[in-house]
């Protein structure tokens, strides 16, 4: 299988992981209109999943682009954040 680009522009100009992100954001308001501690339960340990998920793929990620996703990471944050370069203008 060939190697594709690097994306980095759009949404992943602000987070490596903006599926992540979403699926956080999409739980964390269900549990919140759905006020359920059982779905709470059911519902944490998959947010909990979803931040578990870029540690597994980043791996490959640095083995297939290299000092190229290096670069990546040391200006945008892993899910949301400041970057590198937002506090170095403090």
């Amino acid at each position: 299988m060939a190697v594709r680009e690097l994306r980095t522009d759009g949404i992943y100009a602000y987070t490596r992981n903006p599926q992540s992100v979403g699926f956080i954001t999409f739980i964390v308001g269900a549990l919140l209109a759905v006020n359920s501690r059982k779905l709470a339960v059911h519902g944490l340990l998959t947010a909990v999943i979803y931040v578990l998920f870029p540690f597994a793929k980043e791996p490959w990620l640095r083995e297939h682009y290299g000092e190229e996703y290096e670069a990546y990471c040391d200006r945008t944050p892993r899910f949301i954040g400041r970057t590198k370069r937002d506090s170095e203008r403090t």
